[in-house]
């Protein structure tokens, strides 16, 4: 059984600029950043593994803290999106000790 490449698309919103964006100025980078530097449309194509396919993102300092948001597409198809809030350690304890 030959395994198929599959294409994927993920918009990754972020609730202002950060920093600096990897490959932010790197032609042959697979993801484009929009004008106002708050989001990243990565195309990328993956052979699944075992049905699955992934990459991933890391927080890094410079990072703004609030509400991010990834939707995910996979061969042209929208798959769902992924909310969730960058918050302080400090805050992460206050809201997880209530």
């Amino acid at each position: 059984m030959s395994k198929e490449m599959v294409g994927f698309r993920e918009v990754f919103s972020l609730p202002a600029a950060p920093k600096t964006w990897s490959g932010e100025n790197d032609p042959y980078a697979a993801n484009a950043i929009t004008k106002d530097r708050t989001t990243s449309i990565t195309e990328r194509f993956e052979t699944p593994q075992n049905g699955t396919i992934g990459n991933e993102w890391c927080v890094v300092e410079g990072d703004p803290l609030g509400k991010y948001r990834m939707e995910i597409h996979v061969a042209e198809e929208y798959l769902g999106t992924l909310d969730f809030e960058l918050v302080t350690p400090q805050d992460y304890d206050r809201a997880t000790s209530r």
